[in-house]
């Protein structure tokens, strides 16, 4: 079946997150995207392990299928050629590396756009290109702190903490996938590549949204809530006698239907809890009288009964629950691929569901340099004596455990 960027070939120096899940995004879509890594390390978060993970960086794991891996050192003026050589056979280039850097190894934009007019070269780094923030190393911890994330996360007068998934890396990676197709649609119209800024702190904050108009309207602050909401009772968590639940009462309407599942008529025509401001007012009171409730049958039964009334619920699924969550297996959102080294291992699926997306093959995230040979002979018809050259000059490193074959899932 074909695939919407079948034919596109990437450049990926990025590292960690942000692009990487980026570049990834586009792959699952039909991008060839090669994966350029520094000699040793390689993206640095293949050094993210515990003795626990048996020398495996799940953040490497978790963003880099559908990719080759190929080693160059572009501090070596050899490696910069070549990668210059890829660029001009290349349609994107995608880097996340602090604003300067590029510049400073000399294959920045203006560099990458003589030899490629047409190239779209994206950055993706914290604060931007420009600004006063602009060369502040930034991570996503960081970002979601800046970015006021983290001033509306936690328990209510609790001091702030970080969401558990990377959200400020992995919003920002969207938005530089969107940027890069929307810079795809007008090159196909116009001839004309682009250089795209992309900084994680504005897309943090556009995810503040509701948070800043509340304040430009009211100006009152937000703060942490814990699961709860700050313009909605209930709207939070609640503990089954099980596990926790979260339970979403959006208006009056579905407010009445609550009462009624919960046994609690009296309730619908209590003052204190006519309306949904009312119900804000009083929730103190409101919430430890629902908690005495919720705590009296298994996590199954209040989702039943809610559900029949459709009034949106949900349990709070830890991680090993999502490996047989019935909703995750029928979308094949959990997906066995086939390590070089690890072997068999279930990994998140594609949630591109469009037409023409194969998700039954998969190509395993690749060993360190894993494609080098392969990618320096299929893109720059490179022979294997000058390839022997370039592992003699230390260009590139050869894998220790030999050119494996890209793993497919299923």
């Amino acid at each position: 079946m074909h695939k919407p960027l079948k034919g596109i070939r990437i450049l990926d120096l990025s590292q960690a997150w942000a692009g990487p899940y980026a570049s990834m995004m586009l792959a699952d879509i039909g991008a060839e995207v090669i994966k350029i890594e520094p000699p040793v390390t390689g993206d640095h978060v293949r050094s993210w392990v515990t003795k626990d993970t048996n020398g495996h960086s799940p953040h490497l794991l978790a963003v880099n299928r559908n990719k080759k891996s190929i080693i160059l050192d572009l501090k070596n003026e050899t490696g910069k050629r070549l990668f210059f050589d890829m660029a001009e056979k290349s349609d994107i280039v995608i880097e996340n590396f602090r604003p300067g850097i590029m510049k400073k190894l000399g294959i920045d934009y203006e560099e990458v756009r003589k030899r490629n007019p047409e190239i779209i070269f994206c950055s993706v780094s914290g604060f931007g290109q420009t600004g006063p923030y602009r060369d502040i190393a930034a991570y996503d911890l960081i970002i979601q702190g800046e970015g006021g994330a983290m001033s509306v996360t936690g328990e209510r007068g609790g001091r702030p903490l970080k969401p558990g998934v990377p959200q400020a890396d992995v919003f920002g990676a969207m938005v530089a996938s969107f940027s890069i197709m929307s810079a795809i649609m007008t090159k196909q119209q116009t001839g004309k590549g682009a250089y795209l800024d992309i900084a994680m702190m504005d897309a943090q904050i556009t995810l503040m949204g509701y948070y800043l108009a509340n304040y430009a309207i009211s100006g009152n602050v937000g703060k942490p809530m814990g699961t709860a909401h700050s313009l909605m009772v209930p709207y939070q968590s609640f503990p089954a006698k099980d596990i926790e639940i979260n339970v979403a009462v959006l208006n009056d309407r579905a407010w009445k239907h609550f009462c009624k599942v919960i046994g609690k008529t009296e309730w619908i025509d209590d003052p204190r809890f006519l309306t949904g401001g009312d119900r804000v007012e009083n929730r103190d009171v409101l919430v430890p009288l629902i908690e005495e409730i919720t705590m009296t049958q298994d996590a199954n039964y209040w989702i039943k009964k809610f559900s029949e009334k459709g009034i949106p619920v949900g349990a709070i699924n830890p991680t090993d629950r999502l490996y047989t969550h019935p909703q995750a297996i029928h979308r094949n959102m959990l997906r066995k691929v086939e390590h070089p080294e690890i072997g068999e291992i279930l990994l998140p699926g594609i949630p591109w569901k469009l037409p023409g997306i194969d998700d039954e093959d998969i190509m395993s995230p690749p060993l360190h340099g894993q494609h080098t040979k392969d990618v320096l002979k299929e893109v720059l018809n490179l022979s294997d004596e000058q390839i022997k050259k370039l592992e003699e000059n230390k260009v590139i490193t050869p894998v220790a455990k030999g050119q494996l074959p890209a793993a497919k899932g299923s």
